[in-house]
Order: C-alpha cells, then structure tokens, then sequence
C-alpha cells in the first residue's frame, strides 16, 4: 500500500499497489483508489474545553424590618360603640361596669350593668338580693334571683 501527500485538510489517497490482492489477505486492486476529505472537520472550530462553572451565590431579599402596629385599646364609654360577639362586659376608665347588649341594628353600643362577680353554673346558690351579674360557662349573663333559701344563678 502506497500514500502520497495530499493538501493540508484532505486525507492521503490509498492507491493499491500491484502486489496487493485479494488472495494473499491483504488489499485488493479494487476500488483503485479512495480519497477522503477532512477539510469540514478542519473547518470547524476546536471544541471548547469543559470547565465545570460555580454558580453565583444568590442572595435573598428579605423585606426591610417593620414595627409592629401596637393597638392601643381603650376603655370603653357609655353610648360608645361596641361589637357584642367579641364585647361582653368591661370597665370604664372611671370604674363603671359597662355591657355590650346586642341590639338587632347596625350597632351596638355600651350601657351601664350591674358588676360581674365571675362565673357560675345556671342553678347553684346564690344570696338574695346580691348585687351583680354572674356569667355562665357558655358566656350568657345570670342574675340571682329567688328568697332567702331557693335563691339561685338563673340565665
């Protein structure tokens, strides 16, 4: 086998020679020549070497510190409006005992009671005459009622 030189980019041209055949195991005389071209190759640019890249840290933004809103709430007035599902009974800054009684329009509003002397079960004993309101554990108001003996907690 021969091969001669061919411009840079193209392969050498394999030309047989006359001792080449096919019985002898080595190359045959045919195909008589083959010629191969690399100049697409030489062409193209070299591949970039692979680098293995680090990402860029990332920062997160966090949002700028606040206050928190204090509520200050304040005492409540006679005539002053109130919200009976949350407003029960309070004081006002004067010592007043003071309710929020539903009212069946657009707002309540807090009137004078009767002080509220804590929680007590519907039925149990009371002194008659007590002065003051006792809630029941399922937040309805209880006055004493009944003489001397009988008197009892009743909604």
């Amino acid at each position: 086998m021969t091969s001669s030189t061919s411009a840079p980019g193209v392969a050498p041209i394999y030309q047989p020679r006359a001792s080449d055949d096919a019985t002898s195991g080595s190359v045959g005389t045919n195909p008589t020549s083959i010629k191969v071209t690399l100049a697409a190759l030489a062409a193209q640019p070299a591949p970039a070497e692979a680098t293995t890249a680090t990402p860029a840290a990332t920062t997160t933004q966090h949002p700028a510190p606040t206050t928190p809103a204090v509520i200050e709430e304040s005492s409540p007035t006679i005539g002053g409006v109130c919200n009976p599902s949350v407003d029960n009974h309070s004081v006002t800054d004067d010592g007043q005992s003071v309710k929020c009684p539903p009212t069946g329009g657009t707002s309540s509003k807090w009137v004078r009671s009767e002080p509220v002397v804590g929680t007590r079960e519907p039925g149990s004993p009371c002194t008659a005459g007590q002065r003051g309101i006792a809630v029941a554990p399922d937040g309805k108001d209880m006055f004493c009622v009944g003489t001397d003996e009988s008197a009892h907690w009743s909604k």
